[in-house]
């Protein structure tokens, strides 16, 4: 018998946990609640670990720590990182290279403008301004030591920074024999810890992104992460306009905030690739999201899109069987119900 558990996708609410011998223990950490679950009778001082770890990374890679090394490269054409911004920055890179720039880590200078538009649209000006220093072919990666080769870059790391850290805590409680585990941020980013072996399957019912106790979904996947983007979240007005928190790479804006927006989760191997990806297939939509997913591995992403209470549009990628509003992957749709 199956038991299902429902995730709020995208809008704040944490995942629950598989299994009733259990600890739950949460801490507000990177702008957002991260949630451990761990085997009842674990030690505190294993998951006091887990959150320090991950606290140290947003020290290293939050735009709002004026030390962090986000903010320092600000100042410098070039910066010294420590070993797990430097393989966070690399992950960062090759995504953008495998999005095809729909994931851009070097959105800085666009996320600045953005952020102190408040009564007034950015001149077109300085949209162009910041583009063109947001073109992350001009970030340039030797061992641990990154270059600017453009005036006036940045480092943007928020839309993949909480998917590598739950990795990085992941590993460490993998390390100490802590598993299984499930790690959860806020509503969006999720990572399931086990023993290595045959792939578990779990099952989980996706609620609307507009319209939270309404069920989009059931969803069935064996991967270890997962993550979820939507526009439809924060948002702002700007001259009448309504705009969501995502920005297009390509023109330099900031995405309509649409109540008919797609909504994507993203399920990978690792937490940092899910996060990636959902913020890029967000952007791209699920045609293009499609057909740039066909040449990757061990990735498969949902879209939602509802139209009318109890009435969705689902779109999906090849490797995941739909009957109905049922998904599974491939391999969790052969498992016995």
């Amino acid at each position: 018998m199956k038991s299902w558990i429902l995730l709020w996708v995208g809008l704040g609410l944490a995942g629950s946990v598989e299994g009733a011998e259990s600890m739950r223990r949460a801490q507000w950490v990177m702008g957002a609640v991260l949630e451990i679950n761990l085997p009842a009778g674990t030690p505190l001082e294993a998951t006091n670990q887990a959150f320090a770890e991950v606290q140290r990374d947003d020290r290293l890679w939050s735009r709002f720590y004026p030390l962090s090394e986000v903010n320092q490269i600000r100042h410098a054409k070039s910066l010294q990182l420590t070993e797990p911004t430097a393989k966070l920055v690399a992950l960062a890179l090759g995504l953008a290279e495998q999005t095809q720039g729909a994931f851009n880590p070097a959105l800085g200078p666009l996320l600045r403008l953005w952020g102190e538009a408040k009564q007034h649209l950015p001149p077109l000006s300085k949209i162009r301004q910041a583009t063109w220093q947001s073109d992350y072919h001009y970030l340039r990666l030797e061992g641990r030591k990154l270059y600017l080769d453009r005036p006036g870059m940045g480092l943007a790391l928020g839309a993949v920074g909480k998917g590598y850290a739950l990795d990085r805590a992941g590993e460490r409680l993998k390390e100490s024999g802590l598993v299984p585990a499930s790690l959860h941020f806020g509503g969006s980013s999720h990572l399931y810890v086990n023993q290595e072996g045959a792939p578990v399957c779990r099952h989980i019912q996706l609620e609307s992104p507009r319209a939270r106790g309404q069920i989009a979904l059931e969803l069935s996947f064996h991967f270890p992460a997962l993550s979820s983007s939507s526009n439809l979240g924060q948002s702002k007005k700007i001259q009448g306009k309504t705009f969501g928190h995502l920005l297009d790479p390509k023109t330099g804006s900031l995405l309509p905030h649409e109540k008919q927006a797609w909504s994507v989760t993203v399920l990978a191997d690792r937490g940092a690739l899910a996060d990636g990806w959902a913020t890029a297939l967000a952007v791209l939509g699920p045609k293009k999201g499609k057909k740039i997913l066909q040449d990757q591995k061990n990735l498969e992403a949902i879209w939602v899109r509802q139209l009318l209470p109890g009435q969705f549009v689902i779109e999906h990628s090849a490797g995941l069987s739909r009957l109905g509003r049922r998904l599974s992957t491939h391999f969790c749709s052969q498992e016995k119900a």
